[in-house]
């Protein structure tokens, strides 16, 4: 297999003008921002956010590099994802969003990956070090970009027959497959899978079987790691995080409380072990997204573009692992849309890692 080496981008640094600010809070107007992640970076839609933005008065520009399954070390040394590289680099960038994997280790120095991916020389492939090589990156263009880690939800724990796994596969069976993850969904505790307290003797030993990746502590002990790093971008309000596993926690409170209508638990917005259904899911995540980025409520925000079933499917949208894991679409109702934004706005502004004001932005919003 082709051998892939560690790509020298030398590009000039570029100076780029910072985002125009918003007359009513501290967001800007416009922002232009490059995701790097997998599946569950497709699972907010990211060709859905020029238009949503465009419903609150914002204008959104996104590219994104994305592969299945894909860890942070993939965009950074992959020859397949060097465009990529290059177009944070070159200036025309306000921020980059990077997908907390949860794995390699944060430093963790190879030869190769997977028997299949060599290196020249012994290479750091852990998410520490690739988040920050990504984000040296932008601000070889743009030393006032932005930063955010995508913090996003654990796995559910789901096995099913082989025969009946291959139904996911099948999108005229949905339904079916459906039905078959009901009794997981049901059964998830997701707030016990969120809290697992952080291991570190295990990151240090190399164990990811025993590290607990996909949880708010170890989300949070990356961000830290990276404020070591950055402490004037820190500073600046510049690094930050998305945190949708949090907003998933607030929401799966509130639905087991018997608050959200048509939704019984988190479990609800999950298709299979990981990713989530179109409609009110794919819709929480973004708008946690525009509540961090813009600075703003996501109240402004047209819903029902999410709501949608027609547009999921057009061309353009045909993401990496959209298709098939799209599953029943849940439905957004203004009740359901007010209280999902009111749990964004609410875990924004009381998180830690955000740079958002409860009073930074203005309030109202679509029905």
């Amino acid at each position: 297999m082709k051998r892939h080496t560690v790509v020298a981008i030398a590009l000039a640094a570029l100076l780029t003008a910072a985002p125009a600010r918003a007359a009513d809070g501290d967001g800007p107007d416009r922002l232009r921002v490059y995701y790097f992640g997998n599946s569950l970076t497709g699972n907010t839609m990211p060709t859905f956010h020029p238009a949503i933005g465009k419903s609150a008065g914002r204008e959104w520009v996104m590219e994104r590099s994305q592969g299945a399954g894909w860890q942070v070390w993939q965009h950074v040394y992959l020859d397949s994802a060097k465009r990529h590289r290059e177009a944070i680099a070159g200036g025309e960038w306000d921020a980059i969003v990077v997908q907390a994997f949860g794995g390699p280790a944060f430093n963790e120095v190879v030869n190769q990956m997977w028997g299949k991916v060599h290196f020249d020389q012994p290479t750091d492939v852990g998410d520490l070090h690739c988040t920050a090589a990504l984000i040296r990156l932008l601000l070889k263009g743009n030393p006032d970009g932005r930063a955010y880690l995508y913090s996003d939800w654990p796995g559910m724990a789901v096995k099913v027959p082989k025969e009946q796994q291959e139904l996911s596969k099948d999108l005229k069976d949905a339904d079916r497959w459906h039905a078959i993850m009901e009794p997981f969904r049901k059964a998830f505790d997701y707030e016990a899978a969120w809290l697992v307290p952080y291991d570190r003797k295990a990151e240090e030993a190399k164990k990811p079987w025993l590290r607990n990746n996909a949880t708010r502590a170890h989300d949070h002990q990356l961000m830290e790691e990276l404020k070591k790093q950055f402490p004037a971008m820190w500073k600046a309000g510049r690094l930050g995080m998305i945190p949708a596993g949090d907003v998933f926690l607030a929401v799966d409170r509130k639905a087991r409380a018997g608050k959200v209508p048509g939704v019984e638990g988190i479990g609800d917005f999950y298709t299979n072990g990981v990713h989530i259904r179109s409609g009110l899911p794919r819709y929480t995540v973004t708008a946690t997204f525009y509540a961090v980025l813009f600075r703003d409520r996501p109240h402004n925000l047209d819903w029902k573009i999410y709501n949608d079933q027609s547009t999921y499917m057009n061309k353009p949208n045909r993401w990496i692992c959209c298709e098939k894991d799209l599953g029943v679409h849940l439905p957004i109702t203004p009740e359901a849309a007010r209280i999902v934004n009111d749990t964004i706005w609410d875990v924004v502004t009381m998180n830690p890692y955000t740079h958002v004001p409860a009073d930074g932005a203005t309030s109202g919003g679509n029905p």
